[in-house]
């Protein structure tokens, strides 16, 4: 008959767990301050957003890394940097659309061209969208394609601009990128 641990016996986990933690303690007190210093040049000097940062980056380095990793100053700063490079695009990418409440309010091929000479956000639409000529898809498909693909939006958050569930976005598009496929395969 197999024995149930009580909790407050050790169990393997909960060793494994406490030695993890244990190695993030030590490599925070050894390669903290060269992180920290590391994300402050990428952030300009921006202290706020580097320790922001820093605590993203050492939250993935206990949930990802090995135990003797927690230390390898290169793969920490490689790992802060891919954090920082990600939290750049994301603000990036959602300052470019601003959040609208209607799908309608999002830009769109009815958005005229200012300049031909420097492309504006309903040249790509246009551009994308000629490539599936005469074929014509869905708005609401199309729009929601392009906030998942071209601006990085999750299926929850453009599943409630369109009133729609998540997974209905979520199979909607699949269908318009294997249609989309199948067109320039042929």
């Amino acid at each position: 008959m197999q024995r149930i641990p009580s909790p407050v016996q050790e169990t393997p986990i909960r060793v494994q767990n406490d030695k993890r933690e244990e190695a993030l303690k030590n490599a925070m007190l050894a390669e903290g301050g060269h992180l920290l210093g590391y994300l402050c040049v990428l952030t300009h000097g921006d202290e706020a957003l580097a320790k922001d940062l820093a605590i993203e980056t050492w939250l993935k380095v206990y949930r990802r890394f090995k135990v003797e990793n927690f230390q390898a100053r290169g793969l920490l700063f490689r790992k802060a940097k891919q954090v920082f490079i990600s939290r750049m695009r994301k603000e990036i990418t959602r300052s470019a659309v601003v959040f609208r409440r209607f799908v309608k309010d999002v830009p769109s091929a009815s958005i005229t061209r200012h300049n031909i000479e420097n492309p504006s956000e309903s040249t790509g639409w246009d551009e994308f969208w000629s490539l599936f000529e005469p074929r014509t898809f869905n708005p609401i498909d199309m729009k929601s394609f392009w906030l998942i693909y071209r601006y990085e939006f999750t299926i929850n958050e453009v599943s409630s601009y369109v009133n729609m569930s998540a997974s209905t976005i979520y199979d909607r598009v699949r269908r318009l990128i294997s249609t989309c496929r199948r067109i320039l395969g042929k």
